[in-house]
C-alpha cells in the first residue's frame, strides 16, 4: 500500500509541481521568467515569516509571551480551513479524473489518502511558515527548554489534519445538500459563502472583544483574557499552551490523538463511502422541460461575454474562489458603516485627518476586490478545449476583451456600491467622493489588464483539474500578491503625502497612472505574436 501511496503522490506532484515544469521547458524566454517569478514567491515567502516574527515578538516585548503558542495555533488552523473547504469540493470529491484514477488497481483508502497527503502538504508548507518564525520569537523571550522545540515541531505537523478533514466533511456536506437540486451550484455557492461569513464573523467579533479589555489591567491579567478567547475558537490551543508553557508531553500526546484519531475515522468512513458519494455527485440529473424559444442575436464581443459567464457561474470552485474578494469588499464597506470607523480604529494609537482617511478609501477596497480577478486565470480555463476557441473566425484582441470585459462588468458593481456605502456613511465632501470612484474604477481596469497579461505570460492549458488553475497556478498567485502590494503601496503613498497634497489632487493623479500603465499593457498584448503566449 505504501509503494503505491507514493506512486500516486508521485505522479500528483509530476503533474501540478513548479520544480517539473521549469526542469523540463524548452524555452529559454518562458523558463527564465518561471525561475524569476519563482524567487520573487520565495522572496513573498520570506515576507510572510517576517511579519509573523515580527507579531510574536511584538507580543513577547508587551509581556504576553504565554498567547503566542496558542494564537500561532489559531492563525494556522482557520487559514487552513478555509483554503481546504474552498477546493475540497472539485479536488477530493467529485474530481473529472475520478473514473481514471478509480479504474487503477489502487484501493479506495489509497486514493484517498493519496488525494488528502496532498492538500496535507500544501498546507503544511503554510504550517510552517507561521510556526518556525513565530517559535523564535517565543524562544526569544520564554528560552524554553530542549522538550519544547520538539513539542512546537510535533504540533506544527499535525496542527493541519482536524481543521482540513472538518473542512472536507463540511465540502462534501454542501456538495451532497447543493447536488440534489435544479440549482444546485448556487446553492453550493451560497452554502460555503454563508460557512465563510461564519468564519470571517468570528474572526472579527474575536478581534473585537480583544481590543476591548481595560489597558489599566496587568499585562498577566490580560494575558489570561486572550488566552481563554483563543481557546474558546481554537480549542486543541488549551493541550498546546499547556504542553509548551509546561514542557510536558502528555498534554502534547493528547493533542496529537485527538488529530490522528480523527483523521483516522475521516478516512475509514470516507472510504467506505467514497464510490456512493462521488456517484451521487456526478450521476444526479434534475427533470425539466425544455423548449426551444426566442432566438437571439448578439455581438461577438457580447458572445464571448456570455461565454465567460456561463464558465464562472457552471463551476463551484471558480466562484468561490474567484469571488472571494467581490464578497470581503461588500462586507469590509458594511461592517464599517454599521460598526464605525472610530471604534475599529480606536485601538491605533495615532489618530488619522479626515482627508487622509478619505484618500486610503479607494486602495483599502481595492485589495480585496482586485485580489482574486478572473482575467488571471480565466485563458488558462479553456485547456484542452482551446482548438475550439482557436478555430474560431475571431481575432485574438476580439477573445481576451471578451475575457477582460467580463471581469468589468462583474467587479465594477461591487466596486461602485461598496464605495458609496462607505463615503455616505463618512459623509465625504462631493468632489473628493467622485475622485474616490474614478480612482476605485482605475485600480479596477488596470488590475484587469495586468491579470490578463500575465495569463498570457504563464498560461497553463495541461491541467486534469481546475483547482491546480485557480488555486494552485503560476498566474493566480502573481495575481493575488502583486495586486496586493501594489494597492498597500500606493496607500502608503497616500498616506506620506496626504499631509502636504490635498486628496483630490492626489487621487486623479494615481488615477491617470494607473490607466497610462494600462495602456501600455494592452499594446504590449497586441504586440505578442503568439496568441496564448505557448
Amino acid at each position: 500500500m505504501q509503494t503505491r501511496l507514493f506512486t500516486l503522490l508521485r505522479t500528483q506532484f509530476q503533474n501540478t509541481s513548479w520544480f517539473q515544469r521549469v526542469r523540463y521547458e524548452k524555452d529559454p524566454k518562458k523558463k527564465n521568467r518561471m525561475i524569476a517569478i519563482g524567487l520573487l514567491m520565495v522572496f513573498v515567502f520570506i515576507l510572510l515569516a517576517g511579519y509573523c516574527f515580527a507579531v510574536s515578538y511584538g507580543l513577547g516585548r508587551l509581556g504576553l509571551t504565554q498567547v503566542i503558542p496558542g494564537y500561532t495555533l489559531t492563525i494556522t488552523s482557520i487559514v487552513t480551513l478555509i483554503f481546504t473547504i474552498l477546493k475540497t469540493n472539485s479536488y477530493l470529491f467529485a474530481f473529472p479524473d475520478y473514473d481514471l484514477l478509480m479504474s487503477l488497481p489502487f484501493p479506495v483508502k489509497t486514493v484517498i489518502s493519496a488525494k488528502f497527503l496532498y492538500m496535507y502538504g500544501a498546507n503544511l508548507l503554510f504550517t510552517f511558515m507561521v510556526f518556525l518564525p513565530m517559535g523564535a520569537g517565543y524562544a526569544i523571550f520564554a528560552r524554553p527548554s530542549a522538550v519544547v522545540y520538539v513539542i512546537w515541531i510535533g504540533t506544527a505537523l499535525v496542527a493541519p489534519l482536524l481543521p482540513m478533514t472538518i473542512a472536507s466533511a463540511l465540502g462534501a456536506a454542501i456538495v451532497l445538500v447543493g447536488g440534489h437540486s435544479r440549482h444546485k451550484t448556487g446553492i453550493q455557492v451560497l452554502l460555503t459563502m454563508l460557512f465563510l461569513l461564519g468564519i470571517f464573523g468570528a474572526s472579527l467579533f474575536f478581534q473585537t472583544q480583544s481590543t476591548k479589555p481595560d489597558f489599566n489591567m496587568q499585562l498577566t491579567q490580560l494575558g489570561e483574557q486572550l488566552s481563554q478567547q483563543i481557546h474558546n475558537v481554537v480549542p486543541l490551543a488549551f493541550w498546546f499552551d499547556r504542553a509548551v508553557t509546561q514542557s510536558r508531553f502528555l498534554p502534547f500526546a493528547i493533542l496529537c490523538a485527538i488529530s490522528l484519531i480523527w483523521y483516522a475515522v475521516f478516512l475509514c468512513l470516507v472510504a467506505k463511502y467514497y464510490r456512493s458519494i462521488n456517484t451521487a455527485l456526478t450521476t444526479y440529473h434534475t427533470k425539466g422541460s425544455y423548449h426551444i424559444g426566442k432566438m437571439k442575436q448578439h455581438s461577438v464581443l457580447w458572445a464571448l461575454v456570455k461565454k465567460e459567464g456561463r464558465r464562472f457561474t457552471s463551476s463551484v470552485t471558480y466562484i468561490t474562489n474567484m469571488g472571494i474578494g467581490l464578497f470581503l469588499t461588500i462586507l469590509f464597506a458594511l461592517v464599517i458603516a454599521i460598526v464605525g470607523i472610530d471604534k475599529l480604529l480606536g485601538a491605533i494609537p495615532m489618530s488619522l485627518p479626515r482627508q487622509t482617511l478619505l484618500c486610503l478609501l479607494p486602495f483599502a477596497l481595492a485589495m480585496p476586490l482586485n485580489m482574486c480577478c478572473t482575467t488571471c486565470v480565466s485563458l488558462s480555463l479553456e485547456g484542452k478545449q482551446l482548438w475550439i476557441v482557436e478555430s474560431l473566425p475571431i481575432s485574438k484582441k476580439t477573445l481576451l476583451y471578451g475575457k477582460m470585459l467580463f471581469q468589468l462588468l462583474l467587479a465594477t458593481p461591487f466596486c461602485l456600491i461598496s464605495t458609496l456605502v462607505l463615503l455616505i456613511s463618512l459623509k465625504a465632501p462631493l468632489l473628493l467622493s467622485l475622485c474616490c470612484l474614478l480612482t476605485g474604477c482605475c485600480c479596477l481596469c488596470f488590475s484587469t489588464v495586468w491579470g490578463m497579461w500575465v495569463n498570457l505570460l504563464f498560461p497553463n492549458f495541461t491541467w486534469t483539474n481546475e483547482v491546480e488553475v485557480i488555486k494552485q497556478s503560476m498566474s493566480a498567485g502573481i495575481g493575488i500578491f502583486s495586486n496586493l502590494l501594489l494597492y498597500f503601496v500606493l496607500a502608503a503613498l497616500c498616506f506620506f503625502l496626504g499631509s502636504k497634497l490635498p486628496a483630490v489632487v492626489i487621487l486623479p493623479t494615481i488615477s491617470l497612472l494607473l490607466l497610462l500603465a494600462a495602456g501600455a499593457l494592452l499594446k504590449k498584448i497586441h504586440q505578442e505574436d503568439k496568441i496564448y503566449g505557448a
